[in-house]
């Protein structure tokens, strides 16, 4: 923690004077008391706006990097304007961290919808929908990507109803995946848990991918085939081919790891616009039961 005595003389139409953090270049929070007789305002944002602090007033902030955090005097003239700073900085962050925490700290907010087209924008950005608590973008002027390659969009960890009695296919889970979201090479990885009767009867698990509201009609990406076992997990992996309307998924296996011997599952989804992924079962006997024990969906596009 660090406490300097700053005399703020920038002028009140400048982009201020830089404050360093002597104990590193990240701020977790700064604490600021204007013990001087006039205004004076801060930016954390490298001197695009600015808040003001009153004559005797204080004023504490978040996360901020040491370049981009800027003081300046609320009016013109004068002598500097005392102002009380105490820092608590983190030191030990490697450049590329602190670019990070910078991104995050100073993203521009978007949802998906009104997220710009990447030619358009050249940065990070933060997406409000896309992930359980949102989710960090950059453009490079051509294209978007998650910024670390990956997020997950959606789980849900309460097991269901037991499936039983028929041998109607049944949907498990939905989840409907924003239009574009995929790009044309953006991939899906579904993991999900199920319990069962042990015992020689097949019961089937499919991985739909179609129109928002196409249920058990969508194209089947995924169609294991289970028998003998009391508990699996089904993991499938669906991934766009340099089109937002080709797909190659998984195969009949209960896990998109290891070899088969039958071939991978191929759509032709548009998902340009919104679609569904839904996940579903199927008994063979109706004596039988299965019961969907949880899934977990991940948008991989870095």
């Amino acid at each position: 923690m660090t406490i300097v005595r700053v005399g703020v003389q920038a002028a009140s139409t400048s982009t201020g004077q830089s404050i360093d953090f002597d104990d590193g270049p990240l701020a977790t929070s700064i604490a600021m008391t204007n013990v001087g007789a006039e205004a004076v305002q801060y930016s954390t944002n490298g001197g695009s706006s600015f808040t003001s602090i009153a004559a005797g007033a204080s004023a504490l902030v978040g996360q901020v990097t040491s370049d981009q955090f800027r003081m300046r005097r609320a009016t013109a003239g004068g002598y500097p304007v005392p102002v009380d700073v105490d820092v608590t900085a983190q030191d030990g962050l490697t450049r590329s961290q602190v670019a990070a925490v910078a991104a995050s700290a100073f993203a521009n907010t978007y949802t998906w919808a009104t997220l710009p087209a990447a030619s358009a924008y050249i940065g990070t950005a933060y997406v409000t929908d896309v992930g359980l608590s949102g989710s960090l973008w950059r453009s490079d002027g051509a294209n978007w990507g998650v910024v670390g390659g990956s997020v997950v969009l959606g789980r849900t960890n309460v097991a269901g109803t037991a499936l039983t009695g028929s041998t109607t296919e049944t949907i498990d889970w939905v989840y409907t995946i924003p239009a574009g979201l995929l790009g044309a090479n953006g991939a899906l990885e579904l993991q999900a848990k199920y319990t069962m009767t042990n015992n020689a009867n097949n019961k089937n698990f499919r991985v739909r991918l179609g129109a928002v509201g196409s249920g058990i009609s969508g194209t089947a990406l995924m169609d294991p085939q289970l028998a003998s076992v009391a508990a699996s997990h089904v993991n499938c992996r669906i991934e766009n081919r340099n089109s937002q309307a080709s797909q190659i998924g998984s195969n009949n296996a209960a896990s998109m790891y290891g070899g088969s011997a039958n071939t991978f599952r191929t759509g032709t989804v548009n998902t340009a616009v919104a679609a569904d992924l839904t996940l579903t079962s199927q008994l063979v006997n109706s004596a039988d039961s299965i019961t969907f024990e949880g899934a977990r969906l991940i948008l991989i596009r870095p």
